[in-house]
């Protein structure tokens, strides 16, 4: 009995071993120089690639995710906004944020007070704001969104 827990265990710390060198060597590159992360790289992605997230009243679609040359986390996206919803409500994040409305027209919620946010109009959002938007119109409100964290220096 021992014996066979014994082995069992040797053979699952292998496969767990297998795994990480695996994983390591995907890593970095023919040479075994550690590879540099991956950042979005210059692309079309049509709305049919794009990936869809659905919400109470509303439609996310995430165009590009992910680091670029000059940030981190980057967002770019469209949201559709039925008449009466909102995607979320207002929040905050470290994040700067662009907000273009490209049809519709709704209330922006900005630091606690709202705005018009009609056709054409777009939103900056500082680090640590509060917003949001709420779709008061008749028809499905869209707006296009880009997020990210600025890469910083390196303290060298």
């Amino acid at each position: 009995m021992i014996t066979k827990t014994l082995s069992f265990l040797i053979a699952g710390l292998m496969c767990v071993l297998s795994s990480l060198s695996t994983q390591a060597l995907a890593e970095t590159d023919p040479q075994g120089l550690k590879k540099e992360p991956d950042i979005l790289q210059t692309q079309v992605v049509t709305r049919q690639q794009a990936q869809v997230s659905h919400y109470d009243g509303a439609v996310f679609y995430s165009y590009f995710v992910g680091d670029t040359v000059g940030s981190t986390g980057a967002i770019a996206g469209m949201a559709v906004i039925e008449p009466g919803y909102e995607i979320h409500p207002p929040h905050v994040h470290v994040d700067e944020e662009y907000l273009n409305v490209v049809s519709g027209n709704g209330q922006w919620s900005v630091n606690g007070e709202t705005f018009p946010a009609n056709t054409g109009d777009m939103l900056y959002v500082a680090p640590n704001d509060s917003h949001g938007i709420f779709n008061s119109g008749k028809i499905p409100l869209v707006f296009v969104v880009s997020r990210w964290k600025s890469q910083q220096p390196s303290s060298e």
